[in-house]
């Protein structure tokens, strides 16, 4: 009997379970709709779905959850749910994005087909980076290129948010990026310092045991007020420098 009333209650519970979870259910009308899945994505629980081939879709939600749905060539859309969005399917209408072209000049020139006599006719200019203060030209590191380019955002009637962006966010792999970012700008900030101040003046000149060099040049970057000096004023930072050395030493003695 007591088995009984148990398994009665387990599945009672069950049910309520299944009878509380709501369901955000709609059609997305589009151009092109059967030739692309809308991804939808629940930004507040994390989970997502892809429409069905007539656009149709079904999401587990709860009240106020931010819901966005983008495509490769949709503008972008959002949607906070709410008991009205609940109460019947929802319809969301995506536009399609345009990408349009800068104007193009075209000048007329009498080309003949023969590369040698051709080249002549047109003009060519030759670009002194030197001039414009460039030497060598800037290459971005891995995490600052790839963020720059899933943070891209696309702009038109409205903007659209890669969807790349937004899976990105929710597994953890924007925060990696901007970590990874954030210690190579540490690294590449000690690797001036040290073409500066040499190891020899760090240990010969400031009292620094040769093992703790690095230790002692995070120290310095601690200081904001340090690296600016340095940016700023390079025989200012020399007599900073002393000064950190000083308290490094009395730190840890």
């Amino acid at each position: 009997m007591k088995s009984r009333f148990l398994l009665v209650l387990c599945l009672f519970i069950a049910v309520s379970g299944l009878a509380q979870q709501r369901y955000l259910r709609g059609q997305i009308i589009a151009d092109s709709i059967q030739h692309y899945q809308i991804n939808i994505v629940n930004i507040t629980q994390e989970t997502g779905t892809l429409t069905s081939k007539n656009g149709t879709f079904k999401l587990a939600v709860d009240l106020n959850d931010s819901i966005v749905f983008s495509s490769l060539v949709h503008e972008f859309q959002s949607l906070v749910v709410t008991n009205s969005t609940l109460e019947e399917p929802v319809k969301i209408k995506l536009k399609r994005q345009i990408n349009e072209l800068p104007e193009v000049v075209v000048n007329a020139y009498d080309l003949s087909g023969e590369l040698g006599q051709d080249v002549i006719q047109v003009p060519t200019y030759h670009l002194a980076q030197e001039a414009l203060g460039f030497s060598i030209p800037r290459r971005l590191d891995y995490p600052t290129s790839e963020l720059k380019r899933v943070k891209r955002v696309s702009v038109g009637f409205g903007f659209a948010v890669p969807l790349e962006y937004i899976i990105m966010s929710l597994n953890g792999d924007i925060k990696k990026l901007e970590r990874y970012q954030n210690i190579l700008k540490i690294e590449k900030q000690k690797e001036k310092l040290l073409a500066y101040f040499k190891t020899e003046f760090i240990v010969k000149n400031l009292k620094i045991d040769t093992s703790s060099v690095d230790d002692f040049i995070y120290f310095c970057m601690e200081d904001q007020s340090f690296i600016e000096t340095f940016r700023n004023d390079k025989l200012a930072a020399f007599n900073e420098i002393e000064q950190k050395a000083e308290a490094y030493n009395t730190k840890n003695y």
